[in-house]
């Protein structure tokens, strides 16, 4: 997992093409870009997507197997939840048409603000979509194989 603001970009470009691709993008956005799906290529697209926080409580854990994550905050304040996947306990099976899982754990809260992302690899369970308030933001899918 990675967190860090989007002016701290180019550190993380060495990662693959398609992160500097994303982080690209992700420069080029903000709080005015419409909600939508967007398409760059066969191995990278992206979600903007705006929503109400949720209490920590509701908080659920998920991780990914075919797409890595970035998720950046364009308004408000999302507080994700992170922890290794071998430290969290699986709820549910693997489902491969929606790539993914869920997870209960203890969580280690990073707070998100406008401009700030984090990276998701398939070891990282992540529960994002808590906070207070309206949260917009825009979450990239990277294809790993």
């Amino acid at each position: 997992m990675i967190k860090d603001s989007i002016q701290n970009k180019d550190i993380y470009v060495g990662v693959s093409p398609l992160v500097k691709k994303a982080l690209d993008i992700a420069m080029t956005l903000n709080s005015d870009t419409p909600n939508g799906h967007y398409e760059v290529c066969e191995e990278l697209f992206y979600n903007v997507m705006e929503f109400d926080g949720k209490n920590i409580d509701m908080a659920v854990g998920e991780n990914h197997q075919r797409f890595a994550d970035i998720q950046m905050v364009l308004s408000g304040k999302e507080k994700i939840g992170y922890c290794p996947i071998e430290l969290a306990s699986n709820t549910t099976v693997y489902d491969e048409s929606k790539d993914n899982a869920f997870w209960q754990a203890e969580w280690e809260w990073n707070t998100l603000s406008e401009g700030d992302f984090g990276i998701y690899f398939p070891q990282d369970v992540h529960a994002p979509g808590v906070g207070s308030g309206k949260i917009k933001k825009a979450v990239f899918k990277i294809k790993l194989d």
